[in-house]
């Protein structure tokens, strides 16, 4: 081999040297680069994957009503073949409403003291119609009525006792006079305070009923006359609740006037001292028809949602009976709890509003059933309603738009 064939071959052999380390480091940067940019990419993705869960706030619901109670006309229709009683259907529309809530609340007027059951003037209600609210979802029950003591002391106390048995918690009455006058809910870690009041119509008494010696410090009850007293025990029980770590305030009251669409003096003046004290939520009952809600700020920034009257969520009040069609109206209301700083707030509401209309079983017997209005316009054949009866339950929720406003339904933004 010549001296310039050697060369030539000695420039080969560097060259391709050269090649096969130029095409190495090329491999290994542009694996490099792909391992940094996958990495980045997943890691942005990650992390953007982090911000939506963040973003994803745990909300929780809280389901109102208002006026339950059982006159003749329900106890008679509930009776089952076996001599008992069912009162299941009134609520098959409603139920998926108030069981799929962390907490729902309805008030109860009148007793549970066994016996032969009675409606109006003094209920006596059957105890499965306790056991009814508690198949359909209710959590918490409101005894504080003008009807609390018609069965006397054996009635407070059995209704108590029967509520208990059937895994209701009581409200606005207690067991024992060392309990305390106020609730406290527990929902997933987090405490809500409830407490409820009605009103007397004398010093002793409650629907001019003399209020037994044994159970008047059972049951949470104002006058009128004394306002003063009614703040100094809230506060009180407002003070000992977030001493125990309450985050959300529900007060209820039994108050206004009966068949009055209108809001009375007493009833703004109260809201607004309870506004002032620090109350999240109002929930008005007792007139047996609607009144308007509003939501109350303070100077120092606090905002409550107030609700007048929720009407009669159920009852045999109708139009036949009382020749007022504005007592088979009632208001579902749906609370939506955000969580800001680890402590609930109220984020949305949503009113629904609601109709009772009286199904014929035959013999005139009738099953009242409740009807949530805000699904009867685009269902109509959902609730088996003939032309007159759907045509009642229109001219119910053109009744309830015009006590709260045209665009007062629905669900509403409270930030």
């Amino acid at each position: 081999m010549t001296k310039r064939s050697k060369k030539i071959n000695s420039y080969k052999k560097k060259f391709r040297i050269r090649r096969y380390l130029v095409i190495s480091l090329c491999i290994i940067f542009l694996s490099l680069c792909s391992y940094k940019v996958y990495g980045l990419f997943f890691n942005k993705q990650e992390k953007s994957s982090n911000i939506v869960l963040n973003n994803k706030e745990k909300v929780y619901t809280i389901t109102s009503v208002g006026n339950m109670m059982t006159h003749d006309a329900q106890i008679a229709g509930a009776k089952t073949k076996d001599g008992g009683y069912n009162f299941d259907k009134s609520f098959q529309y409603v139920k998926s409403y108030i069981k799929n809530s962390n907490l729902s609340i309805g008030v109860f007027e009148g007793n549970v003291s066994g016996g032969k059951p009675e409606g109006y003037p003094t209920f006596n209600s059957p105890e499965a119609f306790l056991k009814s609210l508690k198949n359909v979802g209710f959590n918490v029950i409101n005894y504080a009525s003008n009807h609390v003591i018609d069965q006397g002391t054996k009635g407070v106390k059995s209704t108590i006792s029967k509520g208990n048995e059937n895994g209701l918690l009581n409200l606005g009455v207690k067991k024992s006079s060392s309990d305390k006058n106020y609730l406290i809910y527990n929902m997933d870690g987090h405490k809500i305070g409830l407490f409820s009041y009605t009103y007397r119509t004398g010093p002793n008494s409650i629907n001019s009923i003399p209020i037994p010696k044994d159970v008047n410090p059972l049951i949470n009850s104002f006058s009128y006359d004394n306002l003063d007293e009614l703040y100094k025990n809230v506060e009180n029980s407002i003070k000992d609740m977030k001493k125990n770590g309450v985050q959300f305030i529900i007060g209820s009251f039994h108050w206004g006037d009966e068949y009055s669409t209108k809001v009375n003096k007493v009833q703004k003046k109260i809201a607004k001292k309870m506004n002032e004290l620090g109350v999240d939520i109002i929930l008005g009952s007792h007139p047996h028809v609607i009144e308007p809600y509003e939501i109350i700020k303070n100077n120092s920034g606090h905002s409550t949602f107030v609700i007048y009257s929720q009407g009669n969520f159920l009852s045999n009040q109708c139009y036949e009976e009382i020749h007022n069609y504005l007592t088979e109206d009632g208001l579902l209301l749906k609370f939506s709890l955000g969580l800001k700083n680890n402590k609930l707030y109220l984020k949305d509401y949503t009113i629904i509003p609601t109709w009772v209309y009286r199904e014929p079983k035959g013999n005139n017997l009738f099953t009242h059933k409740i009807i949530p209005l805000n699904e009867i316009v685009n269902n109509k054949d959902k609730f088996n309603l003939s032309e007159k009866s759907y045509n009642r339950a229109l001219n119910s929720l053109e009744n309830t738009k015009n006590i709260l406003g045209e665009n007062s339904l629905g669900t509403k933004s409270f930030t």
